[in-house]
């Protein structure tokens, strides 16, 4: 049903964050990946395009909101932006791979989703609430970390100036 972005090369101006310190974002870790045509996606496989990591559990009503609060800005950045659900279960249910398959057709979700159910990328990334969204630029550092709702104004905005600063 999802087929994987074409590849984007944003690169800053003046290659300024090229030659800067990068802190390279953490390996995307879990037992099984949806809407990827049962391919592991690696983070690095995304260089060159923005990455919006969008914690959640099948559990959340606040992650449910996230969901629609981020399809417009999947739509409008599509060209440059790679949205990757990283599912992280709150209780022992949501952990089968097949809780998870039934919660992303029920909420529409057509963006790849990682199933985390160990925790390890939610740890990695140093998350502590559900919903928590995470921006990677396209060198793979991370610009951007909000937790909760709300969120939708903020991110358009950031994309906007970052998108800009790097075409």
């Amino acid at each position: 049903r999802l087929t994987r972005p074409a590849p984007c090369r944003l690169q800053h101006r003046g290659d300024q964050l090229a030659s800067a310190a990068v802190v390279t974002s953490p390996a995307l870790i879990g037992d099984t990946w949806f809407g990827t045509g049962n391919r592991n996606l690696a983070i690095e496989d995304l260089r060159g395009r923005f990455v919006l990591l969008d914690f959640w559990t099948l559990c959340c009503v606040n992650c449910h909101h996230v969901l629609a609060e981020l399809r417009p800005i999947e739509a409008k950045y599509s060209d440059v932006l790679t949205v990757i659900g990283v599912h992280s279960p709150k209780f022992e249910h949501e952990k089968k791979p097949e809780s998870v398959a039934a919660g992303i057709e029920r909420h529409d979700i057509h963006h790849p989703v990682l199933n985390d159910p160990n925790m390890s990328t939610w740890a990695a990334y140093g998350v502590r609430a559900w919903p928590t969204l995470v921006l990677v630029d396209p060198v793979g550092k991370i610009i951007a970390t909000y937790s909760g709702e709300g969120h939708a104004h903020a991110l358009d905005a950031l994309l906007e100036e970052q998108v800009a600063a790097y075409e």
